[in-house]
């Protein structure tokens, strides 16, 4: 097990490896993995003045690409979006044949820590903290920063204990907000249970089938139903739309 597959794995709640077999299937169900792509578009929307006519957007760590697909799908857009994670690239792949975006959105699997250094001046980046991949958060946001040209812009999401503490770590940066979005309680609360909801099924049917993994799975279950708790209870999850100066 390398590094950058354990990075995928923590970004997906899990502190042990051994999951790794089960992923796909486990989350079969799930596109939007943990974000809600339309918040995101309508935050660009509230700012689309600011931004070039036809704009050019870099997703990094993509997922299955609903974020990109989404935005591709309401705006006129060149994209690339990047995942470590094969069988999440081959699934954005087949998402943006059927939102009929894949002459405007292609994917690539890739390493995050290569990506920041590869891809520069797009006008808009997607991105959000959920590992330690580029270091801490300050220099996560930094290293983003490579990737966006001068005055463009950064979508970005991230959960802290307040809206000041992250606030904060913007202020560490020469970024500045523009616009935010902020999730409710309900709305985390939500977002938890459906995606839980659709993982216990697929671990239930894995737990018939493979009953000596009955404890990786139903640790896994647990560790993404207390990171669910976490979030519901003592963080501020939020959407930013922040521009380098």
């Amino acid at each position: 097990m390398t590094d950058e597959n354990s990075k995928v794995y923590e970004s997906l709640s899990s502190k042990d490896n051994r999951i790794g077999k089960y992923i796909d299937y486990l989350l079969q169900d799930l596109w939007e993995l943990g974000s809600v792509p339309q918040k995101l578009v309508d935050l660009l929307k509230r700012n689309i003045s600011n931004l070039p006519s036809k704009f050019s957007v870099l997703e990094l760590c993509c997922g299955k690409g609903a974020v990109i697909i989404n935005i591709a799908k309401n705006f006129s857009i060149k994209g690339i979006g990047i995942d470590l994670y094969p069988a999440f690239i081959d699934a954005a792949i087949k998402h943006a044949e059927t939102a009929g975006v894949k002459k405007v959105v292609e994917f690539k699997v890739m390493d995050i820590k290569k990506a920041v250094k590869l891809f520069k001046d797009y006008d808009l980046v997607i991105a959000g903290y959920d590992t330690d991949a580029l270091e801490d958060e300050i220099e996560t946001l930094n290293k983003i920063k490579q990737c966006v040209s001068d005055n463009g812009f950064i979508l970005y999401e991230t959960a802290n204990s307040s809206i000041n503490e992250i606030v904060k770590i913007f202020d560490k940066t020469s970024l500045k907000i523009l616009s935010r979005t902020i999730y409710t309680k309900d709305e985390k609360i939500k977002i938890n249970f459906s995606n839980t909801e659709k993982i216990k099924k697929r671990a239930k049917e894995l737990i018939r089938i493979y009953p000596d993994d009955i404890d990786i799975l139903n640790n896994y279950i647990y560790e993404q139903e207390e990171e669910s708790k976490e979030l519901e209870d003592n963080l501020c999850w939020a959407a930013f739309l922040l521009q380098n100066n």
